[in-house]
This record gives C-alpha cells, structure tokens and sequence, in this order.
C-alpha cells in the first residue's frame, strides 16, 4: 500500500523479545528510499537486563525525528511506534507495555517523502545516517517478534489498548498483518 510521510499517519505494533544478552546495533524494520526513511532499531548494550530501542523518521539528508527509551530484555514487551500529524508537520512516539517511552522532541515537515515503491524489511536493514544521526546496524536481529502490524492512519492509545492482546482481522486500515505463530519443523507444503 502507498505510503508517504507528508500526507499519511502510520505506525507500526508489535511483541518484541530481546534475549538477556549483551546487543550490538541491531534492525528491528526499516523502510527506505533515496528521499526518506523509516528505521526502528535496538541501540548497542553490555546491560543484560534492558536496551534502548530507537524511532526514526526522516527524509534523505534534511530532516529527522528520533525517539527513544528502554526496554527490558528477557520478556516480550508490546511496541507501538507511530507518525502523526501536528500542528507545521509530524511528531513520533513510541510506546512499551502501552506506556509512553519517548516522543519527538521536535516537529517535521517532511515534504513529499514517498516510500510507496519501497520494501519493508523486517529483522534486518542498512545504515543510516541523515544530518548529524548516524546508525549502523551489526548483526540482523537476535530476538522474536509476535503480531507484527503496519496501519496507515492515525492510531490511538486506546485503540491499541483494546487490540493488542487480541488477534485482529482485516480493516482498512490494517495495511500489513503477520502472526509470525507457525509452528517449528519441517513441512511437506508449506503455502
């Protein structure tokens, strides 16, 4: 489904495990294009216990949004990171456990950033660098993620609050579902 940063509110939720290890830099998803770039990640940590996970909305090399806070490794936490509107351009927020860890400092507006031609990919991803914020990723991801859905439009937190232990189903807003539940093992067809 098209998306663009200058005209749809998006956000993404999901059940993030991180293993009780030391991390590197590490992509959680990402989606760019030479004009913009969406990238949640887990910053590096010796901390066995929690990590800082990392929000990042831009365009190419003239603007960013970062947000970012600490989760605890060891458990799954419930993420819901979202782009909304503003007053003069967007703002982003990122949520743990249905609790507020980190918005945007500042206020964007991104211009025409199209990421409608682009791959989502999820579990690894490139560097990125846009302005004075650098990242560069280690390793792909070391950890699980259950439930993972992208919705183009503006979310509450109480919308989140009455879907996210839930299994949900087609709406049109939900843009891209994966359960991520199959279970292990070796399958004659796998469809």
């Amino acid at each position: 489904q098209g998306l663009q940063l200058n005209t749809s509110p998006f956000s993404f939720e999901m059940h993030l495990f991180i293993p009780s290890i030391v991390n590197d830099n590490q992509i959680i998803l990402q989606r760019q294009s030479t004009s913009g770039s969406i990238t949640l990640a887990l910053s590096h940590s010796v901390d066995t216990s929690a990590c800082k996970i990392v929000y990042l909305v831009g365009s190419g090399s003239d603007s960013y949004l970062v947000a970012s806070g600490s989760i605890l490794k060891g458990q799954f936490n419930h993420i819901f990171a979202k782009v909304d509107d503003d007053v003069g351009g967007k703002k982003i927020s990122i949520y743990n456990n249905l609790n507020l860890l980190a918005t945007s400092s500042d206020i964007q507006d991104f211009g025409d950033i199209n990421l409608s031609n682009t791959n989502l990919v999820i579990g690894s991803g490139s560097s990125i660098s846009m302005l004075d914020y650098q990242f560069s990723p280690k390793h792909t991801l070391s950890g699980a993620i259950d439930d993972f859905r992208h919705y183009i439009g503006s979310r509450t937190i109480s919308q989140v609050t009455g879907s996210y232990i839930r299994e949900t189903y087609a709406t049109d807003d939900l843009a891209l579902y994966f359960r991520f539940d199959e279970p292990n093992g070796d399958y004659d067809f796998n469809d």
